[in-house]
């Protein structure tokens, strides 16, 4: 009986252990998801004057972030969240240098 045990507890550990690294393990794609809408007026000032209009004008932002396994399973099930795959995102360009282009424009 107790080597039974010791058999179903490595078992265990393996299917453990597998989960895990596949789950965090990189996947080549990005999640593309909602992000906030934030206030404009907290961005944009004219003549340092205070907007005294009724209603607001909103800023809004997509959140793009790279997939792992988790991530990629969630956007599956998740109607706000898709998987785009990297050379569709980049056009094909390494990450660094797709980051660096990003930064440049921002």
């Amino acid at each position: 009986m107790r080597k039974k045990s010791k058999v179903i507890a490595i078992i265990l550990a393996s299917l453990v252990t597998c989960v895990l690294v596949g789950g965090f393990w990189p996947v080549n794609g990005y999640i593309e998801s909602p992000g906030g809408a934030d206030d404009l007026s907290q961005f944009v000032r004219i003549d340092n004057k205070q907007d005294t209009q009724r209603g607001a004008y909103r800023i809004t932002s997509v959140y793009l972030s790279e997939a792992n396994g988790f991530s990629y399973l969630k956007s599956k099930i998740s109607p706000h969240e898709s998987f785009e795959k990297a050379s569709d995102i980049t056009g094909g360009e390494s990450t660094e240098n797709f980051d660096k282009v990003q930064n440049f424009y921002m």
